[in-house]
């Protein structure tokens, strides 16, 4: 029987921290489960992408039903090209915020420690990746001095530019440097990246205004509700979903606790792997967006998923005396290793599924 109705929906997706451009998550996680996971759906991903005033979407199509066609347009907000890189920066900030970073976590450990002793020992290997990080920086600042005596803007005397240079070449040949440089070429991901992360919690969480330019808070979520309104906008599609993933699910939380839509079009809520509870931890303000997401009318339904063999997340801390109907936390088994859970790569397992999966394109 030939399809005789077709309908179209659409779903925005907010990525975790590290997407290296545009569409990356959907070309490598996400297009890769739809397409073959659901074994008795046969979804197809468009080769041209969907444009539409102001965005583009990468499009899959399939019969949800036997009389059914449904094609879903999937628009990956892009946000990685906001967040500065630490390692861009001076030697002289590198320095000092490194100290910060250190100091803020040691904090940070008394609060995220009581979550679980999962998260009391991450909190711990985030100190130790710091330290070795800070130390790195400080043998580079050493040498660095060593080659220009202003390099920290201070003018400095030769003996004690010979004296830095010198005690940096020492700090470098140490066996307890050697070995931490050997136990830091082991992580999963560089280790740059992962001070990136780690610097990038704590500025979000603290919301600070930068001269200039406002807050970082406040261009990420000005680049999702500009996707967001764009979309909603489109009176083609009957359904709206906003998907987020990892650290995207904070973004989307913090967005949708305000959104007020132009359009009356109620929007679907889906969150995958969120650490809303650890940053929730770091920052009261956090736990305030969450319930004002609750309560906002324009979210229809709310259903966050998580696993306990991802030990990068937790469902989402929601008071114990709430009411609402809407919002659905549903733990999952992802079948990902130990060595995976340990290393964190469990975390993007939610693309490959199965319940995950018809949950998006239901």
């Amino acid at each position: 029987m030939e399809t005789n109705q077709e309908t179209q929906e659409a779903i925005i997706f907010v990525p975790g921290f590290g997407s290296k451009k545009k569409d990356y998550y959907i070309n490598h996680y996400l297009a890769l489960g739809l397409t073959n996971r659901l074994e008795d759906k046969r979804i197809y991903l468009e080769p041209e992408e969907i444009k539409i005033s102001g965005q583009t979407a990468r499009r899959f199509s399939f019969e949800s039903t036997i009389e059914t066609k449904k094609k879903v347009d999937i628009y990956e907000v892009y946000w990685n090209d906001l967040v500065d890189d630490i390692n861009d920066k001076s030697i002289r900030y590198r320095f000092f915020r490194g100290i910060y970073l250190l100091f803020y976590y040691f904090i940070a450990l008394f609060k995220i420690g009581k979550m679980s002793r999962i998260f009391f020992l991450q909190v711990v290997s985030v100190l130790f990746l710091i330290a070795a990080w800070e130390y790195s920086t400080v043998i580079m600042a050493l040498t660095i001095i060593g080659n220009d005596p202003n390099a920290l803007g201070i003018q400095l005397s030769k003996n004690m530019t010979d004296y830095l240079g010198t005690l940096g070449k020492n700090f470098s040949g140490l066996q307890i440097w050697l070995f931490t440089s050997a136990l830091l070429s082991l992580l999963p991901v560089p280790t740059n990246s992962l001070i990136n992360l780690l610097d990038f919690m704590v500025r979000y969480a603290e919301d600070d205004t930068e001269k200039g330019i406002g807050s970082l808070r406040d261009r990420l979520r000005c680049r999702l509700a500009s996707v967001l309104d764009d979309v909603l906008h489109d009176s083609k599609y009957q359904k709206i979903t906003v998907l987020s993933h990892s650290l995207g699910t904070v973004l989307a939380t913090d967005l949708l606790a305000d959104y007020k839509p132009l359009e009356s079009k109620k929007i679907t809520f889906i969150t995958l792997g969120s650490p809303l509870k650890l940053l929730a931890s770091m920052s009261d303000w956090i736990s305030g967006e969450i319930i004002k997401c609750l309560n906002n009318e324009s979210i229809e339904k709310w259903n966050d998923f998580y696993s306990e063999k991802d030990w990068l997340c937790t469902k989402v801390p929601v008071p114990p005396n709430d009411k609402s109907e809407k919002f659905h936390s549903i733990s999952i088994s992802l079948k990902v290793s130990l060595s995976k859970q340990m290393s964190g790569e469990s975390h993007n397992a939610y693309f490959f599924d199965e319940v995950v999966l018809r949950k998006i394109i239901e």
